[in-house]
């Protein structure tokens, strides 16, 4: 009994000390909206205290999420029961939850930090929120006049499986039996790149990067990041590690990786041939130590441009 009123308590003083009963998380921001803009869209709700746009630590630039702290709970839970039409800004619906602690921050403390949560909310979010307001009869009925919905499930699949990976994902929305047989489809996709599949105002995420590894990335062998690696945290090193067991070439060219993400890379991708890490600036000789003890295939590693590497 003792115990769990400790426990109580501890919880109590993490809300109080990161203030989470009157702090929300914003997410699908667009990347034109600015920290005072933000701070006045929800000020319609109530007194908002503090706005904090997470940014790329090294570009400065916005990853479409923020934390708004308001000056009360009542504040809180009026912007958490507000409409569609209310938390649209600037053409996006912006998703609105109760903000959690921290899964490092956890780990910090002691306990054990686990990431695979991320694939599951990458899952409820990309397959669950589509079909949330989708009527599969009007869909069948619709489909029932298409020619190509006629053909087998094997046929379609070979089909659904050369059509480019992002377009194949959209296809996932038309109806169940779609949805079915384009993730089935994946299980050809030996490599995948991210070369000219985003505008300049978008970019490869973390969250982004587990929707399409949660699909296809036991399949992979050849995994290139190169193209649109600005919006990564060292946190896609977990994702890679958990959906790419197979993976023998990998090129992390530009990201902010460091010695710990790629111990946790190699210790789960142990088939690693080839391995790419121009630019990546906070790895060094300890991360390279645990590089070649994991990875005993290893033949080909590209340091270009890191200072960090001494040889010690």
């Amino acid at each position: 009994m003792q115990e769990e009123d400790n426990n109580v308590d501890k919880e109590e003083q993490i809300d109080d000390r990161f203030n989470l009963s009157r702090k929300i998380f914003v997410g699908n921001i667009s990347y034109r909206v600015t920290q005072k803009r933000l701070t006045k869209f929800f000020s319609k709700f109530g007194t908002v205290d503090y706005c904090y746009m997470v940014k790329d630590h090294i570009h400065k630039r916005p990853k479409g999420i923020a934390f708004v702290t308001f000056s009360s709970t009542k504040d809180l839970t009026v912007a958490l029961n507000a409409t569609e039409e209310q938390l649209t800004l600037d053409g996006r619906l912006m998703r609105v939850l109760c903000a959690e602690e921290s899964s490092r921050v956890k780990h910090k403390e002691g306990t054990v930090w686990d990431s695979p949560s991320l694939a599951d909310n990458v899952e409820k979010l990309v397959i669950s929120d589509d079909f949330a307001d989708h009527n599969d009869k009007e869909t069948s009925e619709c489909l029932s006049e298409c020619h190509i919905n006629k053909l087998c499930d094997d046929t379609l699949i070979l089909i659904m499986s050369m059509v480019p990976w992002r377009q194949r994902m959209c296809l996932e929305r038309v109806c169940k039996r779609w949805l079915i047989l384009a993730q089935r489809s994946w299980h050809k996709q030996g490599s995948i790149h991210f070369q000219s599949v985003f505008n300049r105002f978008e970019g490869l995420t973390d969250t982004k990067l587990c929707s399409v590894l949660v699909r296809c990335g036991v399949y992979l062998r050849t995994l290139d990041m190169s193209a649109s690696p600005r919006l990564l945290t060292d946190m896609s090193m977990d994702v890679i590690a958990e959906h790419c067991p197979n993976l023998e070439v990998v090129d992390l060219s530009g990201m902010s990786i460091t010695d710990i993400s790629l111990r946790t890379l190699t210790q789960k991708c142990i088939k690693l041939k080839s391995i790419c890490l121009q630019r990546c600036f906070h790895v060094s000789d300890k991360g390279l130590q645990w590089l070649f003890e994991n990875c005993k295939q290893i033949e080909n590693v590209n340091l270009q441009g890191n200072n960090n590497i001494s040889g010690n």
